[in-house]
């Protein structure tokens, strides 16, 4: 305020001083002003320093000049300025932050203060301040299937309280990226399998890259690999690793594959057998086989539940073949029982007839001859007769 209690004074500037050249916007040396007016200048500094701007008055009235001057000190603090890098991000889903702060202008003191406005599902952003330029480090997950913002409002303050300019920095969070790896399996040995989920990756942003490791060295970076063969019996552990466009990675999803044996079964040679003969069998198991059981719909066995049974065929008219099946147990699980055959060949016992005995008795003096029969091939044997040459003496 320029008041004087002399009635009618006039009150005039006659110097203005400022520290620096930097401070501007005081009313120039010169300007007069009626008692009970005011002085609004509206100073601006363009340095880091704390300055000063003097103001000399000097009041007149009637014509006569008050030898006393009237000084006035103004102290200009600087404001401070905010640079805030990045001042946008898209983050994955729990990683953090890393709004870097600095002070352009570098008013010595400065510290940093900030709000923030997240939206719904959006965790783990809180307001708060750091002493001096440094790293806005904060753990944002989104519960979200789409993505959600935090918005940092972010303010410099001077040791003498002046607030600079706040910086506005948004910060894009992904929803989470989930891998999966699809349900567990039990398959029997042999048996090919598709792995992943229904879809395998979901959440992050943009599209997917994936990596499969497995077994036997498998790896894959198909989202769904298919005709995968287990190469172990019992548990086979898959897992899968997904990353989405930005980089961002999924934890690693696990599924188990488990490989049930396969029962085994041999039924052993095919074989052949005079009539009224037995066949002795002699099958093979092995795999998750535990009991077996022969058929052959026709003929018995003396025990169609054992590997070395004995068969004994019907009673035949002419050679016959006759196949014997053996099955194993159904084991529990994916697995099904098998069989396999053997085929055993029966023989008809020959008829033998001697064709050239002529019309006995004999007399003692017949001369010995050759013995001859149908079927050829046989041996002759009995009194008389040499079993090399088949001669018979009677």
């Amino acid at each position: 305020d320029l008041a004087s209690p002399t009635s009618g004074a006039v009150i005039t500037l006659i110097n203005v001083v400022s520290t620096d050249p930097g401070v501007t916007g005081f009313t120039s040396a010169g300007a007069t002003f009626l008692n009970g007016s005011k002085l609004t200048d509206r100073l601006t500094s363009t340095v880091n320093t704390t300055e000063t701007v003097t103001y000399t008055f000097e009041v007149a009235a009637n014509g006569c000049v008050n030898p006393i001057t009237e000084v006035r000190v103004v102290t200009v603090n600087p404001t401070p300025t905010i640079l805030a890098t990045p001042s946008a991000q898209t983050i994955c889903d729990d990683d953090f932050t890393a709004i870097s702060l600095t002070n352009p202008n570098m008013v010595a003191g400065t510290t940093f203060s900030w709000t923030v406005s997240a939206d719904p599902g959006i965790t783990g952003a809180s307001a708060s301040s750091l002493p001096g330029p440094g790293v806005i480090a904060q753990q944002l997950s989104n519960s979200n299937v789409f993505a959600g913002n935090v918005v940092y409002t972010i303010t410099p303050i001077s040791p003498d309280l002046c607030a600079g300019t706040p910086f506005i920095v948004t910060i894009s969070v992904d929803p989470d990226l989930i891998a999966d790896s699809g349900p567990a399996q039990v398959v029997c040995e042999g048996t090919t399998v598709t792995l992943g989920g229904t879809p395998t990756a979901t959440g992050g942003s943009g599209s997917y890259s994936y990596e499969w490791y497995g077994p036997g060295s498998f790896s894959s970076a198909l989202s769904n690999p298919t005709n995968i063969l287990p190469p172990n019996l019992g548990i086979n552990t898959y897992k899968v690793v997904v990353k989405d466009n930005r980089g961002c990675i999924s934890d690693t999803s696990f599924v188990d594959i488990t490989v049930d044996q396969i029962p085994i079964i041999d039924a052993g040679f095919d074989t052949e057998i005079c009539e009224n003969a037995t066949a002795s069998l002699n099958a093979i198991s092995g795999g998750s086989t535990t009991s077996i059981t022969w058929s052959a719909g026709v003929g018995s066995f003396d025990n169609p539940n054992i590997l070395n049974a004995v068969y004994t065929p019907p009673t035949i008219i002419n050679d016959t073949t006759i196949i014997l099946t053996i099955t194993t147990n159904d084991p529990a699980g994916p697995c099904t029982s098998v069989q396999d055959q053997v085929a055993v060949r029966v023989v008809k016992l020959p008829t033998l007839v001697i064709t050239n005995l002529g019309n006995p008795p004999y007399a003692e003096n017949t001369p010995p001859f050759v013995l001859e029969a149908v079927p050829v091939g046989g041996t002759f044997s009995g009194p008389g007769v040499n079993s090399i040459t088949g001669e018979w003496n009677p």
